[in-house]
């Protein structure tokens, strides 16, 4: 059986990817059954656990990645996770979708991290952004289109046929128990559960931001509102 565990950035994929790359590395998955397909700075990387002789799951798992930034890796998986995995994928297809001001808000405070030109108020750094970027995410990125729609709202009905169409999708918050069905899908243990965030700390925003970002994500918040059939 092939999987496909897509990551929506912000949304725990990371996480994900440091417990299965763990589990193949304890030996419950076999060798080279694992893939991470993501970007990585300015470029991209396919890792595999098996090829990293300094994978240390109690580091960040972007060490990790950084270490193989390329695609040279070889060999055939049949757990496949990341930014780059796509519909086109063969296999089971799971993602998850966090709430768009939290996501949004954890892109800001990870922006500030690394960047040092980002505008530190979120609403003034989020306001000069596109907006709805989990609509545009999946759109673009998940489903590889860049037009084919006769409207948004259209692109929007696509988008959510394709949500519907996937093995499962998870809420952000139900990331434990989602983590527990994908144990007993693959036959994993369910501890230790590593985790590569460094805080899941929020800043507290006024109403009326909140009021704002909705108004300034329809798409997104639409969304949103459509997965809650979804909630464990």
């Amino acid at each position: 059986m092939k999987w496909c565990f897509h990551h929506i950035p912000k949304t725990a994929g990371s996480t994900l990817q440091l417990r299965l790359s763990h589990r193949e590395w304890l030996g419950e998955l076999d060798t080279g059954s694992t893939l991470v397909v993501s970007p990585i700075g300015t470029g991209f990387t396919k890792y595999r656990v098996c090829e990293d002789p300094l994978f240390d799951p109690q580091q960040p798992f972007k060490q990790a990645l950084s270490r193989r930034k390329g695609s040279n890796t070889q060999g055939k998986s049949h757990i496949v996770m990341g930014h780059l995995t796509t519909v086109a994928q063969q296999g089971k297809h799971v993602t998850w979708v966090r709430h768009p001001l939290d996501r949004d808000l954890s892109q800001h405070r990870y922006d500030l991290h690394w960047y040092n030109h980002v505008e530190k108020d979120p609403q003034k750094y989020l306001g000069s952004l596109e907006g709805d970027f989990l609509f545009a995410w999946l759109w673009r990125y998940y489903m590889g289109r860049t037009g084919g729609a006769r409207s948004k709202d259209h692109a929007l009905e696509q988008v959510l046929d394709c949500l519907d169409n996937m093995e499962r999708v998870f809420l952000h918050q139900d990331f434990e128990q989602s983590w527990d069905w994908i144990c007993s899908q693959l036959n994993i243990s369910r501890e230790p559960r590593l985790n590569t965030n460094t805080s899941n700390t929020q800043p507290s925003v006024s109403q009326s931001f909140r009021t704002w970002h909705a108004k300034h994500n329809p798409y997104d918040y639409a969304i949103w509102d459509h997965v809650q059939k979804f909630k464990l």
